[in-house]
């Protein structure tokens, strides 16, 4: 009966903590993908949350999670690990859809009402990732969360990005440092050779667009060490190519020269780079070649993610009953079940860590009782 109680106590205080972690919440429709017949199902209205709770070794535990709007149940989550690959593989898709990863292997589409919800949901996985990192101090981390099309950035190329810079605050997104996303002109430059290599007037994450292809959106945590002009905060950068325009002297070291996306554009030319020694360009085309999987790097180069298979598509309208195997209610009794399993796996350690403790203290407490009064006492009261 005292582990039950103990039990009992312990299963609230992990409730009790994995509401108080919640950092960001937002509201999107769900579908669930089925691989047999290659459908979406649709499963109503959900609350998609980031949450943070206190992990082993000082790191944290960052989770992707979805509960029923009415109901408040756990739809589905997913652990958000050190890479977007790795773990949760959250791809934003067009019309305001994203797709994601479940710890038990399924593929979930979300659509959102607005596209800045579905930017800041970005944010906040790419800020989860840092985090699950070891929030590293000396170098970038790179989030790619839509591959693009056509060839990739390099040093000199010209860009023309639209983004949206934030403050990293603790396990939290801050005040907004910077943004052109209301605007209607983008934001053009060539690419520099590496982050500290960054001209007087840039925003910061200039450095950090290396590998990047027309259309691709990326999610970057550039520490201070790392010079994001940003002084001591870290900062967290959105950033969508819009258009990019690939130098045709790629092959050799190129001399310094400004780039214009169009010709007829009419915005102030792109700032000039500084010119690459030969050693720093033999190391960026050492790097070019390896292309490794990690996300973080030093930062004078820049590692990039190979650009995973595109998600599946989009869900389409919404499914009809005749396309659904099994009644509602048998549907809903399986997801539930799904979620509390998950739920009661993800806490066991958890849980018993805490009985254990709580076990340890009342027995001590009664040591104590028995020493300080006699057993009568006990029976009495």
């Amino acid at each position: 009966l005292k582990l039950q109680f103990l039990y009992f106590i312990a299963r609230e205080m992990a409730d009790s903590i994995k509401d108080d972690g919640v950092i960001y919440s937002v509201g999107a429709s769900l579908f669930q993908y089925s691989s047999d017949n290659s459908k979406f199902k649709s499963l109503g209205q959900v609350t998609v949350s980031i949450t943070c709770v206190a992990g082993e070794a000082d790191r944290t535990i960052q989770q992707l999670i979805c509960r029923d709007k009415g109901t408040g149940k756990m739809t589905c989550s997913a652990k958000i690990g050190k890479s977007n690959s790795g773990s949760v593989k959250f791809q934003m898709q067009s019309d305001n859809y994203a797709s994601f990863r479940s710890d038990s292997g399924e593929q979930y589409s979300l659509f959102f009402q607005q596209p800045e919800d579905m930017n800041m949901l970005a944010i906040h996985i790419g800020l989860s990732i840092y985090l699950s990192a070891g929030s590293p101090s000396h170098h970038t981390t790179i989030v790619d969360v839509t591959a693009g099309k056509g060839d990739s950035l390099d040093v000199k190329d010209a860009v023309a990005v639209k983004y949206c810079a934030y403050v990293v605050e603790g396990f939290a997104i801050g005040r907004q440092y910077d943004t052109n996303m209301q605007q209607k002109k983008t934001y053009k430059f060539a690419v520099p050779s590496s982050n500290p290599n960054l001209e007087s007037g840039m925003v910061g994450f200039e450095g950090t667009v290396i590998g990047m292809k027309q259309g691709g959106k990326r999610v970057v945590v550039i520490p201070p060490a790392c010079k994001n002009t940003a002084g001591r905060d870290t900062l967290i950068v959105f950033v969508e190519a819009t258009k990019v325009r690939v130098d045709t002297r790629r092959g050799a070291a190129r001399l310094p020269a400004q780039h214009h996306l169009d010709d007829d554009d009419d915005d102030a030319p792109a700032a000039p780079v500084q010119q690459l020694t030969f050693q720093q360009f033999q190391q960026q085309q050492t790097h070019q070649a390896a292309l490794p999987l990690s996300i973080t790097g030093p930062p004078g180069i820049q590692q990039l993610l190979i650009p995973q298979p595109p998600p599946p598509p989009p869900p389409p309208a919404p499914v009809f009953p005749s396309e659904i195997s099994l009644p509602p209610t048998q549907q809903q009794s399986i997801s539930n079940t799904e979620a509390n399993v998950a739920q009661l796996m993800s806490s066991s350690n958890d849980l018993l860590a805490t009985v254990n403790m709580m076990n340890q203290k009342l027995d001590d407490v009664n040591c104590e009782v028995r020493k300080l009064h006699p057993p009568t006492w006990l029976w009495d009261r």
